[in-house]
This record gives C-alpha cells, sequence and structure tokens, in this order.
C-alpha cells in the first residue's frame, strides 16, 4: 500500500495512521483470537506500516513525518474491558518513541497523539459517563 500510494503521488513524506480496533470485553471472558486480532490491527500493523514508510524514506534519503494516533487508554487504562485495547495502545505508545530514536538521525520524526473521549457515532449516548468516567479509571 505504502509503494502503491508512493507512485501514484510522485513521493511520500507524511503519513498518518488512524486504524484502530476496540472491543471492550471483561479480561475473564476476553478470547485469545479476540485478543490477538485487537493487539494485530493496534500494533503489529501499525509496526508493518511504519517499516515499510520509514524503509522507504531512509532508502531514499529522505525526510519524513510518521503520526500514529494512541490513545489516553495505552496509559490510563478503564474500567470497562480495556486489556487488549490498551495493552496495543501502550505497545504503540512504546514503539513510537523507539522509532523516534532509530530514525531521528535519517530526518524522520515519529510520533503519537493520544486523543481522550471523543462523542461520535460509535460511541452510544452515556458511553462518555461510563467508559471514560470523571474522577479516573
Amino acid at each position: 500500500m505504502v509503494g502503491e500510494v508512493a507512485d501514484e503521488f510522485d513521493g511520500l513524506d507524511v503519513l498518518i495512521n488512524c486504524a484502530s480496533k476496540l472491543a471492550t470485553v471483561p479480561a475473564e471472558r476476553f478470547g485469545a483470537n479476540e485478543f490477538r486480532e485487537i493487539v494485530d490491527t493496534n500494533l503489529t500493523a501499525a509496526f508493518l506500516l511504519s517499516q515499510e514508510f520509514g524503509r522507504r524514506l531512509i532508502e531514499r534519503g529522505e525526510p519524513g513525518r510518521l503520526v500514529h494516533l494512541s490513545s489516553v487508554r495505552g496509559a490510563t487504562g478503564g474500567r470497562q474491558g480495556f486489556s487488549a485495547y490498551g495493552a496495543s495502545k501502550a505497545g504503540l505508545d512504546l514503539l513510537v518513541k523507539q522509532l523516534a530514536t532509530e530514525w531521528g538521525q535519517h530526518g524522520i520524526t515519529v510520533n503519537a497523539v493520544a486523543p481522550g473521549f471523543v462523542r461520535t457515532e460509535f460511541v452510544h449516548e452515556g458511553d462518555a459517563e461510563r467508559q471514560f468516567p470523571a474522577h479516573g479509571p
């Protein structure tokens, strides 16, 4: 995908990854396959996308900007079954730091943005109070 986009637009210098998957299941009931699916989407795919983007820029000697959307759940957890999601976002946060350390010398910046609760159609009315209480997790 990275190569196709780079070819289409005669290069690629910015990549923003906002792909993510969430399932709120209590840890004691979370299946191994479902856990892996969340981690594969939120962490493994982010690594593979970053790797291809970084590799292209390094080989060409070009600078670039890589931004991943993370979550405050990677640092704080949550009450309503965030075991896989929180773990995957915590891993993403460390991956971002590691890539920034490795690739900074090549002029590639790597950052994460970790928004808090954002009311969208995906989040039903009342979820904010239950999943994101005002007084912490």
